[in-house]
């Protein structure tokens, strides 16, 4: 009977509510296009107050890090490629970063200047020697306020260093 009380002690102490946010940080979309393949799934994320930056290991391999700021907020694209049933290391995704300041309405940038919005490729797979996180700059990236929240994304881009299956997006999105 003891150990019974000690027990239920333990386990009333233990629990505990748990704490819901809002998400008003985040929104995300799935993108059903003719730029997303037939392959797999296309979304698009805002994260609000956040920031990336591209960062080489001590093996000189690239990776992003996402960072807390209050004055951009960051897009992520995400194209994920269907698996393969009973094929393993076949997963595959690419993402596209764009970072915004918070008070952008419209951009419209190309190329080298690409770096302004900070837009990096990233590329995960099992493909050794192709994987990583990269700059992009060479493209055109438009961004187009429609109303009060509702903004519409055009870019094409190609990266030279990793073969990539992502080259053009065309969406819309909230902010």
């Amino acid at each position: 009977m003891k150990h019974l009380t000690v027990l239920m002690i333990l386990i009333v102490f233990s629990c505990h509510s748990t704490k819901k946010t809002s998400n008003n940080e985040h929104s995300k979309v799935m993108i059903t296009n003719q730029q997303c393949p037939k392959d797999g799934v296309c979304s698009l994320e805002v994260l609000r107050k956040k920031s990336i930056t591209v960062k080489t290991d001590e093996f000189g391999n690239s990776y992003t890090e996402i960072t807390e700021n209050d004055h951009s907020s960051l897009l992520v694209f995400e194209y994920k490629r269907n698996s393969i049933e009973g094929v393993q290391d076949d997963n595959y995704q690419e993402f596209v970063y764009i970072e915004l300041a918070s008070k952008t309405e419209n951009l419209s940038i190309k190329d080298s200047n690409l770096q302004d919005a900070k837009v990096t490729f990233v590329r995960l797979c099992f493909c050794k020697g192709q994987t990583g996180a990269y700059k992009v700059n060479s493209g055109k990236l438009n961004i187009t306020k429609m109303d009060t929240s509702n903004y519409q994304l055009e870019m094409t881009f190609k990266v030279n260093e990793v073969p990539q299956v992502i080259n053009a997006i065309s969406t819309t999105f909230k902010m």
